[in-house]
Parts: C-alpha cells; sequence; structure tokens
C-alpha cells in the first residue's frame, strides 16, 4: 500500500492503537563469547511509551509524506536504538511497521 492509500485507510485513532499495539513487546540482543541471542519480552513502561511514540510519528510520516517509506522505517529504527541501545531495533519496530504500511 502507497503512502496515499495509508492515509485514506487509518485515521489518527487507529494509528495510536497500531503504535500501541507495537509497542507491547521489545526485542533484546545480548552477546555472550561472540553469538548474538535476540530474546522478545514484554515492555517497561517506560519502553513502551518510547517504542509507541516512534511507531506513531514514523505512520505520521508515511501518511503526510506519502514516499520514501525505506527512509521513514530507517529513521524509527535509528531512533529506537538510540534511546535503547540493546535493542534489536530492525525485529522491535521496523519489521512491525513495514507490515502495517504493506499488509494491514
Amino acid at each position: 500500500m502507497n503512502g496515499m492509500e495509508f492515509a485514506q485507510r487509518y485515521n489518527d485513532i487507529e494509528l495510536k492503537e497500531i503504535a500501541k499495539d507495537i509497542s507491547n513487546s521489545i526485542v533484546i540482543r545480548t552477546y555472550i563469547n561472540g553469538s548474538s541471542s535476540d530474546n522478545r519480552r514484554a515492555t517497561t513502561k517506560t519502553e513502551k511509551e518510547l517504542i509507541q511514540n516512534i511507531a506513531y510519528g514514523a505512520m505520521l510520516a508515511y501518511r503526510f509524506r506519502k514516499t520514501d517509506l525505506d527512509g521513514i522505517l530507517d529513521m524509527a529504527e535509528f531512533t529506537l536504538k538510540q534511546f535503547i541501545p540493546e535493542a534489536n531495533a530492525y525485529d522491535t519496530i521496523y519489521i512491525p511497521l513495514r507490515k502495517v504500511t504493506e499488509t494491514w
């Protein structure tokens, strides 16, 4: 779905609900002896709020820019990584947002 279709399909309230759903879990990456391990868990209150705001902002950006989805998703991933360095931001926010903009 392109940005125009996305804008027509979801209103602000729906975007906030989608962002809330995305923010329910986080993937934490740990390293043991040089090998990485990813574990999904429920978010803390602070993590949930942060992820929700980043996801909502990214969806608004796509709604209003209607182009450059990859750049918007990359920025959401980068932003999350700045605030929660131990997060696997790709699995936590990039993939869920990609699914929202393409399949929901």
